[in-house]
Parts: structure tokens; C-alpha cells; sequence
């Protein structure tokens, strides 16, 4: 079994939020016209298009659609507790509802891994495309921006 790693969020936690510190200063420092943004993320697609650097907005993208395809595909697990949340207050009987969906996943087990696969490969895209834009992609938006102020300046 994998344990959460509390520190290492903290850490990704603190560190977004000294990027984003790094980012403000960089924005005031040098009158970049670019709006100031109260999270990482957005403060990031502000600089990628100032920079016309589509990059890390369309993996953002890719990452909102990747939330949405997740909610859409829990939704029967949602709608399948509340069914049996009814069932246990006695407002529907909860029996034919749990009868009914094993029977359904025995009948088709093969929807059943499906279902499983689906849902395993959105959340892993997701973390992948993540740590694309937070360890790759805005790396190299950061260090685009820091040498385009630096020929800003010794012109």
C-alpha cells in the first residue's frame, strides 16, 4: 500500500507559492503588462501569453478536459451511493438496487475492467500532463520570459 506523502505536497504546496511570489515581483519590477493573478496557474497563462507561448495553455487544456471526463465517468459511482444512502433511510429499496447492479456486473465483467481502465487512464494522463506543466513546460516559459527581459535590457 503507497502512503500519501504529506511532506512532498508541502513542499509542491510552498513551492508553487514562491514561484507565483517570483512571478509578482518579476511582473512589478519590470512593468510587464500582465495581469496579476492570485494562483500559480493562471499567473503562468498570463506570462505564456504575453510570451505567445501556447504551450502551457493548451496543456491547462488538456487538463480541464481531462476533470471534466473525470466527473463524468464518476458520476454512476455518485449516483449509485446516493441510491444507497436512500436505501439505508428506507426511502427506495436498496436490496433490488444492489441486486440489480451486481447481477449487471456479472453479467458483463468485461464492462465492469473497462469502466476501470477508463477511469485509471484519465487520472493518470492527468498527473502526467501536470507534471509536464509544472516541471517542464513552465520551466522553460520562466526562463523565456527572464532572457527576453535580459536582452530588454542590454539594448
Amino acid at each position: 500500500m503507497r502512503k500519501l506523502n504529506y511532506g512532498k505536497t508541502m513542499v509542491e504546496f510552498f513551492s508553487s507559492a514562491e514561484e507565483l511570489k517570483q512571478l509578482h515581483k518579476i511582473i512589478s519590477d519590470y512593468n510587464l503588462p500582465i495581469k496579476s493573478e492570485d494562483t500559480f496557474e493562471k499567473q503562468a497563462v498570463g506570462v505564456s501569453e504575453y510570451l505567445n507561448e501556447p504551450t502551457f495553455i493548451e496543456a491547462r487544456n488538456k487538463k480541464r478536459s481531462l476533470n471534466i471526463m473525470s466527473g463524468v465517468i464518476a458520476l454512476p459511482i455518485v449516483v449509485f451511493i446516493v441510491y444507497m444512502i436512500l436505501g439505508k433511510l428506507k426511502v427506495i429499496d436498496r436490496e433490488d438496487i444492489f441486486k440489480n447492479v451486481l447481477d449487471w456486473f456479472l453479467a458483463y465483467p468485461w464492462a465492469f475492467i473497462l469502466y476501470a481502465f477508463i477511469f485509471a487512464s484519465i487520472v493518470i494522463a492527468h498527473k502526467l500532463i501536470e507534471k509536464k506543466m509544472y516541471y517542464k513546460i513552465y520551466p522553460n516559459i520562466k526562463l523565456k520570459l527572464l532572457d527576453q527581459l535580459n536582452q530588454n535590457i542590454e539594448k
